[in-house]
């Protein structure tokens, strides 16, 4: 419990440049581990949609550390991971 809520969160710490080109990634994030996550679920909304395909273009390439839309674990984000992120679209399961 860091927010001191009562409240679970999971904790995710990166740097780097941002997906939308302004500015660098949040250094620290928190989200409610209540709220279902799944594949694809890159921002922990619940659902798999537009902001995750926002995440997904924007590590498209070679990862060169750790890419979270890697879903395939191949070491680079590219068509197919795209296609399992359509996959997924959706609202994840409980």
């Amino acid at each position: 419990d860091i927010s001191g809520d009562g409240a679970s969160e999971l904790v995710t710490i990166g740097g780097g440049a941002s997906f939308r080109g302004g500015g660098g990634s949040p250094l620290l994030s928190l989200r409610d581990v209540t709220t279902p996550t799944c594949p694809g679920d890159f921002d922990g909304s619940g659902e798999v949609g537009i902001d995750d395909l926002l995440i997904l273009l924007g590590e498209f390439a070679e990862c060169t550390s750790g890419c979270q839309s890697d879903m395939d674990s191949d070491s680079d984000v590219d068509i197919d991971d795209m296609l399992a992120l359509i996959g997924a679209w959706g609202v994840c399961p409980r």
